[in-house]
């Protein structure tokens, strides 16, 4: 079995689980640890039947070592389809990498036994905690953790896969991956992988509305056909702005593909790294491109989802980075370095740098 995680950590329910965990239990790492190993029920992901993606106790997503997985590449790049349709229906966890990649064996008693080599901090963190070997910063994640139940996650997969249903040329990888680069503020990155779905989307919609437009179907001989296919002449600055004309992008959207396009070819061509909005430019306007290209005429068909997105960052950005005493519900001593005022007396080494 090849195997990721949902993150950040999170537990997934099915009907009838539960889950409470005291500090007690905690620190004294005597939590249900094999709860952690079960699975919590499966995602018809389009896999060859009789195969699914299994769903695990602990956040963990889990899919038969099929030829096509074989290459961790591909299986990660499976991972992220799935996370991206996710996204598309409400749920956010971030991309995975090949080094958040496990492997595991499923027991025929429906619980999953995981490789213990990790890494990366995902891989590693689920290994402790399964065999309730996890260090106190590791196990702490268990005292409230976000929680999915099973029935939750189907209907966000489903409602995602049928909003990139008919967008063949769209990976929805590179949302979650763009949007995942987002929450950690890094521009760049963001931008780079939000704009290659603009640009799938946008090849889309040229295709659909452009070459085939009904009204110039009789109009069918090679030569036109090369040139409309032919990339050279057809850029994506030209492409957008066709669009623009024939009205199948609003002005609103034209002005953020327009934004992001300009900050993504600084980027790529003089190494000038982009700034947060042309993140925000490329997020929304990716969002706004998918809405037209399934609804066109209404570009604000996932608004919800960009609201909901925003939510998330902006209550990531606002986490506190320092909590009132009546706040904190539990804490560890933090081990002094000289020039702590709780350093006291002991003698240490003194640095000196030349």
């Amino acid at each position: 079995m090849v195997i990721a995680y949902l993150s950040p950590f999170c537990l997934i329910l099915n009907h009838e689980d539960s889950w409470s965990c005291s500090l007690k239990e905690v620190n004294e790492r005597s939590y249900d640890y094999v709860k952690l190993n079960k699975l919590a029920g499966r995602l018809d992901i389009g896999l060859k039947p009789p195969f699914h993606m299994l769903l695990g106790f602990d956040g963990s997503m889990v899919v038969p070592a099929l030829k096509d997985f074989r290459d961790p590449q591909d299986a990660a790049s499976c991972f992220n389809r799935v996370l991206g349709r996710l996204l598309m229906g409400g749920v956010f966890s971030e991309a995975v990498t090949v080094n958040d990649l496990q492997m595991g064996s499923l027991l025929p008693t429906g619980y999953v036994r995981v490789s213990s080599n990790s890494q990366s901090f995902s891989t590693e963190l689920h290994t402790a905690l399964r065999y309730s070997m996890g260090n106190p910063t590791q196990t702490m994640q268990l005292l409230n953790p976000r929680q999915h139940r099973v029935p939750e996650l189907r209907e966000a997969y489903n409602k995602g896969a049928a909003a990139c249903d008919g967008l063949a040329e769209f990976l929805p990888s590179f949302l979650v991956n763009g949007y995942s680069h987002v929450r950690r503020r890094a521009w760049g990155e963001a931008v780079a992988d939000l704009w290659i779905g603009i640009e799938q989307v946008t090849s889309h919609v040229w295709e659909t509305r452009i070459i085939k437009d009904p009204r110039t179907a009789e109009v069918d001989f090679k030569e036109r056909r090369d040139i409309l296919h032919d990339s050279r002449v057809w850029t994506v600055a030209v492409i957008l702005e066709i669009l623009f004309q024939r009205e199948v992008l609003d002005e609103a959207t034209y002005r953020l593909l327009s934004r992001a396009r300009r900050a993504r070819n600084s980027l790529a061509h003089r190494g000038v790294l982009p700034a947060r909005e042309h993140a925000f430019n490329a997020l929304e306007g990716l969002l706004r491109l998918i809405s037209l290209a399934k609804n066109p005429g209404n570009p604000e068909v996932y608004a919800d989802l960009k609201d909901t997105l925003d939510r998330e960052l902006e209550a990531e950005s606002n986490r506190p980075r320092q909590y009132k005493t009546e706040e904190v519900i539990a804490w560890l001593p933090i081990p002094p370095l000289p020039g702590d005022k709780n350093w006291g007396e002991k003698p240490f080494e003194k640095v000196m740098v030349e």
